[in-house]
């Protein structure tokens, strides 16, 4: 049985703090029966919890008091805390970004007790920086002609597995299906799994050289997306550019801005990937029809994002994602498809705004 109960008091009550201001109040200690405490500690830290597994963010640490405490006695611990920059709360479908106090009285022979109080971040009125972890994520400080090269990099690895993963499939099925030696049985294990490496050669193979197998007709395609960071309610300009080597005819060509939740539960072979769509919006570019050779092509469209579209976020195994995904439909030829990722952050000073169309 615990000597003393906690609890936490914040000063003033608030519905709401921004990221970087203090949050202060007390711990109340009400003793039931004597004892001594080794440290009374106080935590702040943000933490994930949802579909995914858990994970939180750096932990600031306060010890108010050591010493001893007398039955009868109550007492309050004044705490200050400057809220760290970022992330900011966040209740989703399968992720939710909260942030905690807790409070802990560490009692020699006897039950530890507990308190905790969850409250509510929200981003700064004056729009200044929020970490949210997404602003270091690779893709997001490369440049755009970086991020290009850094996808023509993943298609050429994707051209070797497939390759080794084709080769290896297609040996298989030589030994499986006995071609060599017609006498022997048939190892029906051997075609199997042979036939289940053969496709998955020839899918990564599809996948690594699709673009360049489009921009066999299409000529170098080039995309544009500003500003990279928006923020909630902003405005966004995709820009698509190309001139046809040969003449062709074009199905369409669009732009789909999605916001996703993404997670990850479970590790080893039990891990699974969770992903729910928050905000999804297809712009069409082009309605289809025949394009001649040599004649260049630009063609542009804006997104409005919803006032309430929430910020991006990057933690292990948690994420928010926004990205652009550009798709140009060729009639019986491979299509040309590249995914931009982007920011939505509150708004940066001097931050570009795309012109209206």
């Amino acid at each position: 049985m615990a000597k003393c109960t906690l609890s936490i008091v914040l000063d003033p009550e608030r519905e709401a703090y921004a990221l970087g201001e203090v949050i202060s109040g007390s711990v109340r200690v009400t003793v039931d029966s004597d004892c001594s405490c080794n440290a009374l500690n106080l935590a702040l830290r943000w933490e994930t919890h949802g579909r995914g597994n858990r994970t939180h963010g750096p932990e600031s640490v306060q010890t108010l008091f050591r010493g001893t405490w007398r039955a009868g006695e109550e007492h309050a611990y004044p705490f200050s805390f400057e809220i760290p920059p970022g992330p900011v709360t966040y209740h989703g479908h399968l992720l939710n970004v909260d942030y905690f106090l807790r409070a802990t009285a560490d009692i020699p022979w006897a039950i530890d007790p507990k308190a905790e109080r969850d409250f509510l971040v929200v981003a700064p009125p004056d729009g200044s920086l929020v970490l949210t972890g997404a602003e270091s994520d690779p893709q997001h400080t490369h440049s755009l002609e970086t991020w290009q090269d850094l996808q023509a990099g993943a298609g050429a690895a994707a051209v070797f597995a497939g390759v080794v993963l084709l080769c290896v499939g297609l040996g298989l099925l030589l030994v499986g299906g006995n071609l060599l030696v017609s006498a022997e049985p048939v190892e029906w294990f051997y075609v199997a799994v042979g036939g289940l490496l053969s496709a998955l050669g020839a899918g990564a193979l599809y996948f690594g050289l699709r673009n360049r197998l489009a921009e066999r007709k299409l000529g170098p395609v080039a995309v544009e997306l500003r500003p990279r960071r928006v923020p909630p309610g902003g405005v966004l300009q995709a820009t698509i550019h190309f001139t046809p080597r040969t003449s062709l005819h074009l199905n369409r060509v669009r732009v789909r801005l999605r916001g996703t939740e993404v997670v990850v539960s479970g590790s080893g072979t039990n891990k699974t990937t969770h992903s729910h769509d928050l905000f999804s919006e297809v712009a069409t570019l082009h309605e289809g029809g025949p394009v001649l050779a040599g004649e260049a092509q630009r063609l542009e469209c804006q997104f409005a994002l919803p006032p309430s579209a929430p910020l991006s976020f990057r933690a292990p195994g948690n994420s928010l994602r926004w990205n652009a995904v550009f798709h140009v439909d060729v009639a019986h030829w491979p299509d040309w498809s590249q995914q931009v990722p982007l920011l939505v952050l509150p708004p940066a000073e001097q931050e570009e705004v795309p012109a209206p169309l």
